[in-house]
């Protein structure tokens, strides 16, 4: 006998305020639903035992929801990227197609991401990678940029040299000062004297 089939008897029955079906109905349900966690437990496993012998207690955890939240929004941002890259890229791969070589034209000079096959990687070399041209010249930069402190250097080397030999020059001996700092003294200097009166 099912559970609807002996809870719809108890419910059409006239005898629904009768203690002793409802205990029927409480114990039936007890064997089905508490067998197993009885045993486990090591008990009888009956509803009246749950109920009443067995000990109360509520296990205090540490709270979960950081750690569900955490893990919804990556899975709700990890869909929400990963779905339309998805679906733009099956739908290019699908109905755009690979490209195919083709003749060029004499007066036509093709562009960079003209030389990718798939559509994709030629979008990434449009608007995010940096062209040809500008990684060349960027090199060059850094090998002038290289190559005017190597001179620099050299100068100073040679300059120490000649000043050892000679001797008649101060220049790595004097530490200029600015003058910032003397106007900001002269300045200080003639507030405390207005202060003090002196002539």
């Amino acid at each position: 006998m099912t559970l609807f089939s002996k809870l719809s008897s108890f419910v059409s029955s006239g005898s629904r305020q009768d203690p002793k079906v409802l205990r029927s109905v409480l114990s039936w349900i007890s064997r089905r639903n508490f067998q197993t966690s009885g045993k486990k437990r090591g008990g009888g496993g009956s509803f009246d035992s749950y109920l009443i012998h067995e000990e109360r207690s509520m296990i205090i955890r540490p709270s979960k929801w950081q750690e569900y939240t955490i893990r919804d929004f990556l899975y709700f941002y990890g869909i929400l990227t990963f779905v339309p890259f998805l679906a733009i890229g099956s739908y290019f791969a699908i109905f755009m197609g690979p490209a195919t070589l083709e003749t060029i034209p004499e007066d036509y000079l093709p562009k960079e991401e003209e030389y990718e096959q798939k559509f994709i990687p030629r979008l990434f070399i449009r608007y995010v990678y940096p062209s040809f041209q500008q990684v060349y010249e960027m090199r060059l930069h850094n090998v002038y940029q290289e190559e005017k402190k190597y001179k620099r250097n050299e100068l100073l080397k040679e300059i120490s040299r000649l000043m050892g030999e000679v001797g008649d020059s101060k220049a790595f001996y004097y530490h200029p000062s600015y003058a910032k700092h003397l106007r900001r003294a002269l300045e200080s200097d003639k507030i405390i004297k207005d202060r003090l009166g002196d002539p």
